[in-house]
C-alpha cells in the first residue's frame, strides 16, 4: 500500500509473534485494505486467514460478529456443540460462557491444517457485540494472531495487556499524488484532491473516479455523489447525527468558525457535537478553538444536503452572533442572495477592499462576486461615476481594489477618494471602511427615498481595478458597475491563484453589458491565475487580443502581447516566437506613453534576449530599471529588479544577486503578496545552494513549502527548488526523488522551463551517484529541449559539462569533445566564467581518458582557481574529487589522498556532508535507530536472504519488504544491500 509499508511490516511482525494489534483510525483511512494486505502473504504461503466483521445493526445481536467462525463446527464434545447451537439460535437457551469460548477455540484450530497457522482479522470492532468481543479477547490471550481495526473510541483494552494500538495516518499530499498518477491525474490537480479529501483514502478514490483529468480544473475539485454518500454514512453512524449535522453546517458557512461563535449559533449541544465530529475525523479543532474541515468534501456534502431555506436561516443566525463586522456583512448578504440590495452590495465592496489589504485576495474575490450578484439591475448597468436617482437610493462607497504598477503607487490616494466622496452623506462618511454598516433598531436598514439626496454611483473603475502582474495602469475607462465588480473579482482571484474564481468572473462578465477593455483584463486574469500551467489557454489569449484591439488601448494591447510572450516561452518552448511577442509588447507600450507598461515590456524582452544569446539584453534591462526601479505588489516576477537577481546568478555574481535580493525582501514583506515571497524564497535557495550554505537553503525551501496557498501554486518550481536545496544540505537520493517529481509535474502543466531545469538537476544527481546510464538519458533529453526552445546562453541551464562527462564514461569521446568545444565558444562570447570552469573539469576528464594527463591537470588547476574566485565551493569540491579520481587511476596514491582530503574539507565547510567522499562517510558511526520491523528485515538481509524469502519468513509481501528496505537505505545513508551489510559489519 502506498505510504504504509512500515505499518504493514509492523502488523505482520506482531502477528507472526502471536501478539494482538489494533488499527485505530476514522472511517475511510484504509484500515480494511491494510487487513487485506497483512493477510495476503499468509494466504500465499498456504496458511489460513479468517475475516470477522460486523455492521451497525449487529451491535445488539449476541454472537453476530463471531458467527462465521462458529458456523462450520468440527466434531466437538456435546456441551460445546450445544453452546454453538444456542449462540447461532438453532436451539433455545443461553450458551455457557466457558463452553462457547472453548468451542470457538476448537473451531479456530480446525479452520487450518495441522501444520499451518491461522490469522484472525477482526474489522469494525466498534460495532461488535459484547459476546463476540469476549470470544475474540479469549482467543487473543491464547496466542491466536489477531489483527483488528476499529474507529476512535472503539473497545481496545479488552483484548489484553499485550495489545498494541497503531494509528493509520492520512495520506500525505505526496502519497495522494502518487496514487492519482496511476489514473493520469497531474500533480497540481492532485493537490486539489488532497485538499478535498484531507488524505482520506476512501474519499480520494471516489473523487478520482469522478474526476476528468483533462478538464483543466486547477482550482476546484467537485465532490461526486459517491463521495458524498460516504460522508453522509459516516455522519449517520454517529451517536447524535442530527446535532452533529447542524453544528457542521454552521461551521461550514461561518466566516469565523470559532467555538464561541458556533456555541452562540448552534446551541448548547455544540461542544458534544464537535467532540463527536472531531473523533470521527470530520473536523479538527486547533489550540485557539478554530474549527476546520481537513477534507473540504465533508464541508461540500453538508452544504449540498442543506436546503436553500436552511442555509438562509443559518446565515441570518450567524449575522446576529458573529463579532467581526465583515463576517456579519457576509452572512447578511448571503442570506439575501435572491434579493438585490444596493446598500449591501456597497458594503461588500468596502469589505472586499479591506480584506484584500489584509492580504487575503481570495476572500476579496469572493466578496466582489457576491457584491456583483446583489447589485440591482438598474444600478448594475450604470456607468462608473454616473449619478443614481433618489428613488433608487444611494450606493455606499465601493473603493477600487488596487494592484498593478503605477496604480499601486496611487493606492492610498485612490482609496481615500473612492471611499469618501464629497457628496457622501454624514452617516456614510462616519462609517469606517473596514466595518460595514449593520442595521439595528437604532440605525434603520434603509431610509426612505426622500430622506437623503441622491449620491453618485462609485465603483471600481477599470484603470484602478486590480491588474494582473503584467498590466500597468491604463487610461480611464467607464465600464458598468457590475463589470467593474467582476473585473475586481477576476484580478483578485488571479492574485490568489484561484483559476476557478477568475473563470467564474469572466463567464459572468461575458453575460453582462461590459466594455472590451474590462473583458480583456478579466481574461488576462485567468491566464495569471493559471501560474505556470498556461498551456491550453490559446483561446483565452486570442479573445483577450481581440478585445484589446477593439478597445484601442495600446497599454492593454501591450499587456496581451506580454502574456503571449510568456505563453510561447513557458508552454510552447518557442523563444523566437516569444521574442517577437515581447517586441510587439514594447512597441505597443511605447505608444501608450505609460512608463510602467514600457518597463514590464522591456523586462520581458530582456529575459528572452538573454535566453537566445542576444548581447543587447543588459542594455534593455538598464532601460527598464530607469523607467520602474521599484516593483509593484504581486508583480515581482516581471520586475526589472528581480531580473537583476537572475542575471547576477547567470553571471555567477552571488554577492550581487544577494544584494538585489535583500533589497526586494522588505518590499515583499510590505506588499503581503505570497507570490512575491515565494519568488524571493526560490531566489534565496538558489543563491545559498550555489554558495554552499546547505542549512540555509533547506530552511528557505521549507518556508517555501509552508507558504499560505502553496497547494494552489504550480508544483514544478517548488519541487525544483526543494531538490536543489537537498543537493546542498540534504541527501542526493531525496534530491533525485524531488527532481523526478518536478519533471513529471512540469510536463503535465506544459511548463517547458522547469521541466528542463528539473531534468538537468536529475541528470547531475544521477552522475554524482555514478548512475551514468540514467544521467545520460536525462541530459540528452535536456539537450533536445534546450535546442527546441532555442536557448543559447549555457548559463541558463547548466548541463553541458555533465553531459560531456557522461559521454566520456560511455566511450563517446568525439561527441564529448564537440559538446565542450561548441559550448566553450558560446560561453567565452557571453563571459560565463562559471560555465567555462565546469567545461574545464569535463575537458580534463576527456583529456585523462585520452592519456593527456598533463593537460588534464592544468585544466583542473584552472577550474579550481576559477571556482575559488567565484565563491562556488560545491563546484570546487567536484573539481578536487575529479583530480583525486584521476590520480587514483594513475596509481598516484599520495596525490589522490591529498586532493581527496582537500575535497573533504571543502564539502565540510560548505555544509554538504553527503557530497563527501565515501571513505569519510564510512568513518562516521551510522545511526541505527531502526524500528523493530526494520531490524527484523535488516537481520535477514545480513544473512543473505533475498527479498522473497524475507517476505515468506515474516509473513509480508515482497513489495512491503522492498518498501521498508528503501526507507532503511535512506535512513542509514546507503544505496544497496551490499553497502548495508558492510555498514552493519563495520559497526
Amino acid at each position: 500500500m502506498i505510504g504504509h509499508g512500515e505499518l504493514v511490516a509492523a502488523l505482520a511482525a506482531r502477528a507472526a509473534e502471536g501478539l494482538p494489534t489494533v488499527l485505530a483510525a476514522p472511517a475511510g483511512r484504509g484500515k480494511s485494505a491494510l487487513l487485506d494486505t497483512v493477510a495476503e502473504p499468509w494466504i500465499t504461503r498456504g496458511d489460513h486467514a479468517v475475516w470477522l466483521t460486523a455492521a451497525p445493526a449487529d451491535r445488539d445481536v449476541p454472537f453476530a460478529a463471531i458467527a462465521d467462525l462458529l458456523t462450520e463446527a468440527p466434531d466437538l464434545p456435546e456441551p460445546w456443540l450445544a453452546a454453538i447451537r444456542q449462540a447461532l439460535r438453532r436451539i433455545p437457551g443461553t450458551p455457557d460462557r466457558v463452553a462457547i469460548r472453548l468451542a470457538a477455540r476448537a473451531c479456530a484450530e480446525a479452520a487450518a491444517p495441522p501444520d499451518k497457522r491461522i490469522l484472525l482479522l477482526a474489522d469494525d470492532l466498534q460495532w461488535w457485540d459484547a459476546e463476540s468481543f469476549d470470544i475474540l479477547a479469549y482467543l487473543a490471550r491464547h496466542t491466536f494472531p489477531v489483527v483488528a481495526a476499529t474507529r476512535p473510541g472503539g473497545p481496545l483494552d479488552l483484548l489484553g495487556r499485550d495489545t498494541l494500538e497503531l494509528p493509520v495516518p492520512p495520506l500525505t499530499a505526496e502519497q495522494t499524488a502518487t496514487l492519482l498518477q496511476e489514473r493520469g491525474i497531474g500533480f497540481r490537480v492532485a493537490a486539489r484532491v488532497h485538499a478535498a479529501t484531507g488524505g482520506n483514502a476512501r474519499l480520494t478514490v471516489e473523487i478520482a473516479r469522478g474526476l476528468d483529468a483533462a478538464s483543466g480544473a486547477l482550482d476546484a475539485v467537485t465532490t461526486p455523489a459517491a463521495a458524498r454518500r460516504c460522508v453522509r454514512g459516516w455522519i449517520d453512524e454517529l451517536p447524535t447525527p442530527d446535532s452533529v449535522w447542524r453544528t457542521l453546517l454552521i461551521a461550514a458557512i461561518a466566516a469565523d468558525p470559532a467555538i464561541p461563535t458556533l456555541r452562540r449559533t448552534a446551541g448548547p449541544d455544540t461542544l458534544e457535537a464537535l467532540a463527536c465530529a472531531d473523533q470521527a475525523g470530520l473536523i479538527t479543532v486547533d489550540v485557539h478553538g478554530m474549527v476546520t474541515f481537513p477534507a473540504t468534501a465533508v464541508r461540500d456534502t453538508v452544504l449540498a444536503d442543506a436546503s436553500q431555506e436552511t442555509l438562509r436561516t443559518a446565515h441570518l443566525l450567524l449575522a446576529e452572533t458573529a463579532t467581526d463586522p465583515t463576517a456579519r456583512l457576509w452572512h447578511r448578504a448571503s442570506a439575501a442572495r435572491d434579493r438585490p440590495d444596493l446598500e449591501v452590495a456597497s458594503d461588500l465592496a468596502i469589505a472586499a477592499r479591506a480584506v484584500r489589504r489584509r492580504g487575503d485576495p481570495g476572500r476579496a474575490a469572493e466578496l466582489w462576486l457576491l457584491a456583483a450578484e446583489l447589485l440591482p439591475v438598474q444600478d448594475a448597468q450604470a456607468g462608473v461615476g454616473s449619478g443614481v436617482g433618489a428613488a433608487n437610493g444611494s450606493l455606499a462607497p465601493m473603493p477600487a481594489p488596487v494592484s498593478g504598477t503605477a496604480a499601486v503607487r496611487q493606492e492610498n490616494q485612490a482609496a481615500a477618494t473612492a471611499a469618501e466622496p464629497a457628496t457622501n452623506s454624514a452617516a456614510a462618511a462616519e462609517r469606517p471602511a473596514a466595518e460595514p454598516h449593520t442595521p439595528s433598531a437604532a440605525s434603520p436598514a434603509r431610509q426612505p427615498a426622500t430622506a437623503a439626496p441622491a449620491e453618485p454611483l462609485t465603483v471600481p473603475t477599470a484603470d484602478s481595478a486590480r491588474q494582473p502582474p503584467f498590466v500597468a495602469a491604463d487610461r480611464p475607462q467607464r465600464p458598468t458597475a457590475v463589470a467593474a465588480l467582476l473585473l475586481a473579482a477576476a484580478t483578485d482571484a488571479a492574485a490568489a491563484g484561484r483559476p476557478h474564481l477568475a473563470r467564474t468572473a469572466v463567464a459572468r462578465l461575458d453575460r453582462t453589458e461590459s466594455d472590451h477593455a474590462a473583458r480583456a483584463r478579466a481574461r488576462l486574469a485567468v491566464v495569471d491565475a493559471a501560474g505556470q500551467a498556461v498551456g491550453g489557454l490559446d483561446d483565452i489569449l486570442g479573445r483577450a487580443l481581440a478585445d484589446a484591439e477593439a478597445a484601442g488601448d495600446p497599454a492593454l494591447l501591450s499587456a496581451v502581447h506580454l502574456r503571449a510572450a510568456w505563453h510561447a516561452h513557458l508552454a510552447l518552448g518557442d523563444n523566437r516566437r516569444a521574442h517577437d511577442a515581447a517586441r510587439a509588447a514594447v512597441r505597443a507600450a511605447e505608444l501608450s506613453q505609460n512608463s510602467e507598461s514600457r518597463a514590464v515590456a522591456l523586462v520581458m524582452l530582456a529575459r528572452i534576449e538573454q535566453l537566445i544569446g542576444e548581447p543587447s539584453y543588459p542594455r534593455v534591462l538598464r532601460r527598464a530599471l530607469v523607467l520602474s526601479p521599484d516593483p509593484a505588489p504581486g508583480a515581482l516576477i516581471n520586475s526589472a529588479r528581480w531580473l537583476s537577481v537572475r542575471f547576477a546568478l547567470f553571471a555567477d555574481q552571488l554577492d550581487e544577486a544577494r544584494h538585489h535580493l535583500r533589497q526586494l525582501t522588505s518590499h515583499a514583506e510590505r506588499s503581503g503578496s505570497h507570490a512575491d515571497r515565494a519568488l524571493l524564497l526560490r531566489g534565496a535557495v538558489e543563491i545559498d545552494a550555489r554558495a554552499g550554505l546547505g542549512s540555509a537553503a533547506i530552511r528557505s525551501a521549507r518556508r517555501l513549502e509552508e507558504l499560505p496557498g502553496a497547494e494552489r501554486a504550480s508544483p514544478g518550481p517548488v519541487l525544483f527548488t526543494c531538490a536543489l536545496a537537498q543537493t546542498a544540505g540534504g541527501t542526493l537520493e531525496e534530491a533525485l526523488r524531488l527532481a523526478d517529481r518536478g519533471t513529471a509535474a512540469s510536463a503535465q502543466e506544459q511548463d517547458q522551463i522547469f521541466q528542463t531545469r528539473c531534468l538537468a538537476l536529475s541528470g547531475t544527481v544521477h552522475l554524482l551517484l555514478r548512475d551514468t546510464a540514467a544521467a545520460g538519458e536525462d541530459l540528452n533529453r535536456v539537450r533536445t529541449l534546450v535546442e527546441e526552445q532555442g536557448i543559447v546562453d549555457p548559463a541558463t541551464v547548466r548541463f553541458h559539462a555533465d553531459l560531456a562527462e557522461v559521454l566520456v564514461a560511455l566511450g563517446q569521446t568525439d561527441e564529448a569533445a564537440a559538446v565542450v568545444t561548441e559550448t566553450r565558444r558560446t560561453a567565452e562570447e557571453l563571459g560565463r566564467r562559471g560555465v567555462l570552469a565546469s567545461l574545464d573539469r569535463a575537458d580534463a576528464v576527456l583529456k585523462a581518458a585520452q592519456g593527456d594527463h598533463a593537460r588534464a591537470e592544468a585544466l583542473l588547476h584552472r577550474a579550481d582557481h576559477t571556482f575559488l574566485t567565484l565563491g562556488l565551493p560545491l563546484e570546487r569540491g567536484r573539481v578536487l574529487l575529479t583530480r583525486a579520481i584521476i590520480d587514483k587511476r594513475r596509481r598516484r596514491a599520495a596525490s589522490a589522498r591529498h586532493f581527496h582530503d582537500q575535497a573533504a574539507a571543502v564539502f565540510r565547510r560548505a555544509q554538504a556532508p553527503l557530497w563527501e567522499p565515501a571513505e569519510v562517510a564510512e568513518a562516521q558511526a551510522p545511526d541505527l535507530d531502526l524500528t523493530a520491523a526494520e531490524q527484523r528485515i535488516v537481520a535477514l538481509v545480513t544473512e543473505g536472504l533475498p527479498n522473497r524469502e524475507i517476505a515468506a519468513n515474516l509473513f509480508l509481501s515482497v513489495k512491503t519488504v522492498e518498501s521498508v528496505l528503501t526507507g532503511v537505505y535512506r535512513k542509514l545513508g546507503v544505496r544497496s544491500r551490499t553497502q548495508l551489510a558492510v555498514l552493519l559489519r563495520d559497526d
